[in-house]
Formats: structure tokens, C-alpha cells, sequence
């Protein structure tokens, strides 16, 4: 005969498990997954670079390695990883290795007829640098880009940059001289300048030239405030590089990065074209975000703001690009520690509220369901007494 203190607490812990579950997949948004890859083994992934479109070999002076071991240099797992996941495994980019040619570039692109209209990519996103006294040699940057089109990259002089996204340097070095800043929109291989009217914020800081500031970019939008400095040796349990993280810049940490894009969004410009991309970055260390911009398609280059930046309208449909560059002639000192590492690539259909961001993807807080587990075990086992 079963019991009748059982059966009621049965039905709480169903009731508990069904509510968490709902919780969860509110918490996700639900969202519609069109691809998702943990960059194990680079199945179905192509590239993009000065040496064409293979996988670079000891011939290129680019790099790609899919199910890069990055428990090595002591960088923890990735935010967004999920149970099954390859564990501390990602895509590593390296661009410019021997450090003697001013503006490589190397894109690891996946196509699909999915990317279409409007969805989101979301990329874990690690920038590693060497840092040494000087500077020289450590500003590279890293970028994820929505409808990279290999065959137009390969026809370009950015075979590393097409599309639209973003990208950003690791160190905060960057003057913004020749249009080279910490952190920049990218439409085609073009860096948007300031006065397009496409970034979230409309200074970058003081002494601001027409649209682009001449000084340290990690000054601006608050940045140090968002992003503090710490040890990098601390952030790496002693196996990386060492030195001090500078504040306002995103070296030596996850970076969720997230490309919003709408491929049928009129825009806020007069040419008529569709298109933009939201872009935001959050940082899993201090756990700050924020939004850098939204890429126009409408938006053409500015005859009258004294910069030439090459804007035109871009494609944003049928590929991602996830993309390492150095604009410089010098390398890192320690190569071991110039690179980018990607992990936990997610696209989903339609565009996630920005309350949503890292939640795309939540697994369940542990606490949660060794509850549900311990009552339902518990719930068992009267049950299995009273019988």
C-alpha cells in the first residue's frame, strides 16, 4: 500500500523539477540553436588568409589549431562550455608569426544557408599577449565577424576581415594612429570611424581627432572601470605570460562576444541598403558588458569628416569569420603567448535581448539540482519503506 505522505511528496519534487526546467529554458530565451561547436577537431570549418584558403602550414606565417589544449598555458574553461564539451579545448589563431609583415590576417569561416535574416553568434573569445617593458611588438587583435564570404575575402586585401564585427586588441596600446584603435567596428576590413554615428558611444575620450582619438583608446567608455587590471600571472596560475593586465582593455580574460544581426533592418542611414549588427562584449572576469555599436549597412563613408575609412555596404548572410591580425610589422616577444583562442561558437536564430546575453546557453547552478536529486533520491526510498 503506498503511503500518503509519499505521494504528495512526489508530486512537489515533479512540481520542483517541471518549474526549475521552465525556469531554465526562460532563463535561455529558448532559443532556436542553428549551430553550435566546442572547436574540438575543425570539422566543416574553412580559412581565409594571405597563403588562400587551406589550412596554413609551415609555409604561411599564419596559424589555426582546432582542439588547442589551453589548460596549458593555465587558462580556465571557457564561460559558456556545456557537459559533453571537450574539456579546455578551443581554436587557437596566431597571425604574423616571425613578426616581420605589417598586416596578416587569418579568419577561420564556417558557411551556412541557416545564417540568414536575423540571428545571433555568440563566440567565447581569450586574447593572449606577450607583454614586455617597450610594447613593442604585443598590439595583434582578434575579431568575430557575421557574413564572412571567403571567395570576396580572397578578392580583397583584408582576406582575414570581411563581413561585419568587430575587433579588439589585448593590451590597450593601440594609439588609433592610421585608424588602428583598441577596440573597432568592422565593416569589410573597413574601421568605422566615430563620426559614422555607429558606435554606442560618441567620443571615445579626449583628444579626439575627426572621429578617432589620438591618445589611449583604454580610456574610453569607462573602460578601466569595467575592465580593472590584475596579475596575469594570477589569471593563469603562473603558466603563462607575466606582467599586469592594463586596466579598460580585455588581454588575459573570456570575452563573451556577440554579433545581433539583421540582415532586413532599414537602418538609421539615407543609401537605402539593409542591414546591421549590434555588437556587445562581456567580460566573464569582472562580469561587465558593454555595447559598442551597431554596424548600419545604410551608413556610406563620410565625404565631409576628414577620414577615409573605405565604408561601404556589406554582406551579412551565408558565413562567420572568427579572425586574428596584427597591422604591424613587429611580433610578439614570446611568440608561445601571441594569439587568439575561440571556444564555444553558438548561433541562434533570431536576436537575443540584451538582458539575455549570457544566458543563451545556462547550464542549471549545481545547487539547484543536487536539491531536485536528493529529494527525488529521498522520495525513493520512503517509498521503497512504505510499500
Amino acid at each position: 500500500m503506498r503511503s500518503n505522505i509519499a505521494r504528495p511528496l512526489y508530486v512537489l519534487v515533479v512540481s520542483l523539477a517541471a518549474a526549475f526546467a521552465l525556469g531554465v529554458a526562460s532563463q535561455g530565451h529558448a532559443q532556436t540553436v542553428l549551430f553550435t561547436d566546442d572547436l574540438a577537431s575543425g570539422g566543416g570549418w574553412k580559412y581565409s588568409h594571405f597563403g588562400g584558403t587551406s589550412l596554413p602550414d609551415a609555409s604561411d606565417i599564419s596559424r589555426a589549431d582546432f582542439g588547442f589544449d589551453y589548460s596549458s598555458l593555465g587558462i580556465p574553461e571557457a564561460p559558456h562550455s556545456q557537459p559533453g564539451d571537450a574539456i579546455r579545448r578551443g581554436l587557437r589563431l596566431a597571425a604574423n608569426v616571425p613578426g616581420q609583415f605589417g598586416g596578416d590576417q587569418i579568419a577561420a569561416v564556417y558557411e551556412s544557408t541557416l545564417f540568414v535574416g536575423q540571428y545571433t553568434v555568440q563566440v567565447d573569445v581569450w586574447m593572449n599577449w606577450s607583454p614586455i617593458a617597450s610594447g613593442a611588438g604585443t598590439t595583434e587583435h582578434v575579431g568575430v565577424l557575421a557574413g564572412f564570404d571567403i571567395a570576396d575575402a580572397q578578392s580583397s586585401f583584408s582576406p582575414g576581415l570581411n563581413g561585419a564585427g568587430v575587433l579588439y586588441a589585448g593590451d590597450a596600446d593601440a594609439s588609433c594612429s592610421g585608424n588602428i584603435c583598441d577596440i573597432m567596428l568592422v565593416k569589410d576590413g573597413a574601421r568605422l570611424d566615430l563620426a559614422s554615428g555607429q558606435y554606442g558611444e560618441t567620443s571615445f575620450g579626449g583628444g579626439n581627432q575627426s572621429g578617432y582619438n589620438n591618445t589611449n583608446s583604454n580610456a574610453n567608455l569607462n573602460l578601466p572601470s569595467l575592465f580593472p587590471s590584475f596579475s596575469i600571472a594570477s589569471a593563469t596560475g603562473g603558466l603563462n605570460a607575466t606582467g599586469t593586465q592594463p586596466a579598460g582593455a580585455l588581454g588575459f580574460q573570456w570575452v563573451t562576444v556577440t554579433l545581433e544581426v539583421d540582415a532586413t533592418d532599414p537602418g538609421n542611414g539615407t543609401n537605402g541598403q539593409l542591414g546591421t549588427v549590434k555588437v556587445t562584449l562581456e567580460s566573464a572576469r569582472s562580469g561587465n558588458s558593454f555595447v559598442l555599436g551597431t554596424i548600419d549597412n545604410s551608413i556610406d563613408q563620410n565625404p565631409n569628416d576628414g577620414i577615409n575609412t573605405y565604408e561601404r555596404p556589406v554582406n551579412l548572410e551565408g558565413g562567420i569569420g572568427l579572425a586574428m591580425t596584427d597591422f604591424y610589422n613587429g611580433g610578439p616577444a614570446n611568440p608561445t603567448f601571441g594569439f587568439a583562442l575561440f571556444d564555444n561558437v553558438r548561433v541562434y536564430q533570431g536576436l537575443l535581448s540584451e538582458e539575455g546575453l549570457s544566458q543563451s546557453l545556462t547550464v542549471p547552478e549545481p545547487n539547484a539540482l543536487t536539491l531536485i536529486a536528493l529529494l527525488l533520491s529521498g522520495c525513493g526510498i520512503r517509498r521503497g519503506k512504505r510499500s
